[in-house]
């Protein structure tokens, strides 16, 4: 976010040869579900700043896929065009910028960004920038927690105000959920519909069960569990929609398996409600650990999915 970091290494890189460097930017699609238009921005601005203070003519924009691959790549469309316009103009324009991306997309703009907000940015005590990514919300184990137990580090009524982005997420993108012009708005609609049955799930979950009350934990295990189920399968197919236009067959499985096992860890959760209210366990260990927060949510698959090393 610090255009001088930018000069620094650019000018130190020229003067390794003595030649022209060429900056290689990035588009933030690594561990996110849908590109990150806040970081990319926040970063891309600076770099190009530091291009033109340079002299530097010759940029590149890099689309990297770290922890499995799993961006709706074609969100990055829009992004790009914004680099586009930004590295061709000396200011920001939206409207611009919107014209140029449905010239050639033939789609909202707006309704691109609007599915960006998929990663939630808020600033921190420090004036830092703070991001709650989807990822590791969407992998969070139903029974561990592991993400879920991080929330009381960040900004108060953090859950609440993660429901209200995504439902809001959904609400604009509902009417237009089989637009697949650029970023598929049917994948971010089910996405956003996930973690929002999961985020209130938990909430539920954790209220009844330190209540004792059978009644709503029965209703978690025969109601709430299965429409989350059906709702992960919901996104699965929605993300092999867009990874077979994009890609071959070879890393789909990695999805399908990461949401299968989620799918078992909360049929495993109803089990469990099950053998509590029948009286077959006198309580649910996962449930009844106190655990201090750490240093943020983890950011990976295995950090988050599971507390062992072999997965």
């Amino acid at each position: 976010r610090e255009p001088g970091i930018y000069e620094s290494m650019l000018k130190r890189t020229g003067d390794l040869n003595g030649s022209q460097p060429i900056m290689a930017s990035g588009i933030w699609t690594w561990q996110r579900f849908w590109t990150d238009y806040e970081m990319t921005y926040a970063t891309v601005r600076p770099c190009i700043n530091a291009c033109r203070k340079t002299g530097t003519d010759e940029l590149i924009f890099t689309l990297w896929g770290d922890d499995g691959g799993y961006c709706e790549f074609d969100s990055a469309f829009a992004a790009l065009a914004w680099a586009a316009d930004y590295a061709a103009n000396t200011t920001e324009n939206e409207d611009r910028t919107a014209k140029v991306f449905e010239a050639v997309c033939g789609t909202s703009y707006r309704l691109q960004m609007v599915c960006g907000n998929l990663c939630y940015s808020y600033k921190g005590r420090e004036d830092e920038t703070v991001k709650i990514l989807p990822g590791p919300l969407l992998w969070d184990d139903p029974l561990m927690g592991i993400a879920w137990r991080e929330f009381p580090g960040y900004k108060p009524e953090l859950a609440e105000t993660l429901l209200a982005g995504y439902k809001k997420i959904m609400d604009l993108v509902e009417p237009y959920r089989d637009d697949r012009s650029a970023g598929h708005l049917n994948f971010a609609w089910n996405l956003a519909h996930v973690l929002v049955l999961k985020l209130e799930l938990r909430k539920m979950l954790e209220h009844a069960y330190a209540k004792h009350d059978f009644n709503t934990l029965e209703t978690i295990s025969e109601r709430y569990i299965p429409d989350l189920i059906d709702g992960i399968d919901g996104l699965l197919e929605a993300f092999r929609f867009q990874w077979k236009r994009s890609f071959k067959s070879y890393g789909l499985e990695l999805m399908q398996i990461r949401l299968g096992g989620l799918c078992e860890r909360y049929r495993e959760l109803s089990r469990v409600i099950e053998e509590l209210i029948h009286g077959e366990i006198d309580a649910i260990p996962e449930l009844e650990t106190e655990l201090p927060t750490r240093k943020g949510i983890p950011a990976t698959y295995h950090e988050i999915a599971t507390g062992g090393f072999f997965i």
